[in-house]
Parts: C-alpha cells; structure tokens; sequence
C-alpha cells in the first residue's frame, strides 16, 4: 500500500482538488482506492456524496479525526488498498504532521501568489521526514511572467520544486462542483494533461 499527502497551511491551495484528481487517475488504472478527508468543512466527502449519487463509483472516501489516522492505515492494509491519499487541514499542524510522516510522497501545493508563498516556511517547520520525498507543486499557476517570478522564489526553501505544475484552469471548479472532474469534462484538455502529468510522476516516485 501506497500513501501520498498534499499539505499546506495555506487555505484553497488546491489540495482537495489535486487530491480528488490523483485518486480518479488511480482508479482509472484499476487501483483500489482510499481519499481521506480531515478538513473541518469536508469538501472532499461533499464532491464524492455527490459523485457518488451520479456514478456507479469504486473510490471510498472517508472524513477521519487526526488521532484516527493510524488506525484506518491498519484498516486499509487488511483491505488491500493499493492507495490512500491524504487531504490534511490547513488549520491542524497535528493532522498535517502525522500525514506526512505516514506519506510515501508528499507535495505542498503552492499557488502563484505572495501569501501562498509565504506560508511555505511554516509548513516547512513540521518536523521533516527522513524518507518520504517532499516537492514543492506550483498550482493553479498561469504561463509568463507570474509563473516564473513564483518558481523563482519557490526555490529558495530547501524542498525541490517540481519543473511542472497544474494551469489556472477554470475546468477544475466546474467538474468537481457537480461531482465529477476534468478527466470525464475535458478528455483533451489542458487541465487533463496536467493531472496526467503529476500522475505520472508521482507513479515513478512510488513505483506504483
């Protein structure tokens, strides 16, 4: 079983909808399939209640209490889930500290932005893994000038900044607003390329 994160203490970063995404690839790869939500507001459970109702869905998705973590690990390894993706709270550095040392691959979405940057080095404060692989994940990010001046100053912390990032993109709030997502809205797509993309990363860091 394999386990990713997606940590920020920065609201609307994007790691809901990063997450949702990396499980729908994962399915799509015939991957069994665990999304974990401990945001106080559950908008991951509200887009899946809704898919949900809409699909004849294999993902779960389960809302879970920090101290809950370690066990549904337990669980979902007795389950053969071949993956768990973790979308931790920007309010709870305990939630975001226990993801990330259960992770086998963490990003911090970052978006292109002052404050968004900003907030990088207090998420770096969480105590660091000593071999799970942390990148930093430009997100909602527009092609120019913006973009580079944020990869610029992104470089600057000590994770690595991934050469790629995810567009600013309004294909992502129109899908998952309806419980569905960019894959099934927009095949050809830029915004699908770029999941596509990190997916494929991500499955070589994991050898997945």
């Amino acid at each position: 079983m394999k386990t990713i994160a997606f940590v920020s203490q920065e609201d609307n970063s994007g790691k809901t909808t990063l997450a949702i995404h990396m499980a729908e690839m994962a399915v799509r790869a015939g991957k069994k399939v665990v999304l974990v939500d401990t945001e106080r507001q559950g908008s991951m459970m509200q887009w899946f209640k809704r898919r949900r109702e809409r699909h004849n869905e294999t993902l779960s998705a389960l809302e879970v209490q920090p101290g809950a973590l370690s066990r549904l690990f337990v669980k979902s390894k007795r389950r053969n889930t071949d993956l768990v993706i973790i979308d931790t709270s920007a309010q709870s550095s305990e939630t975001m500290e226990i993801a990330f040392q259960m992770a086998d691959l963490a990003y911090f979405p970052c978006r292109p932005k002052l404050f968004s940057t900003d907030k990088i080095p207090y998420t770096r404060a969480l105590p660091k893994p000593q071999k799970t692989p942390v990148f930093i994940l430009p997100n909602f990010c527009r092609q120019g000038e913006l973009a580079h001046i944020t990869r610029t100053q992104l470089q600057r912390y000590d994770y690595p900044v991934l050469d790629f990032g995810i567009s600013d993109n309004p294909a992502f709030k129109t899908s998952i607003s309806d419980g569905r997502c960019v894959l099934e809205d927009d095949p050809a797509g830029q915004a699908t390329r770029d999941i596509k993309n990190l997916f494929g990363f991500t499955k070589i860091k994991l050898r997945f």
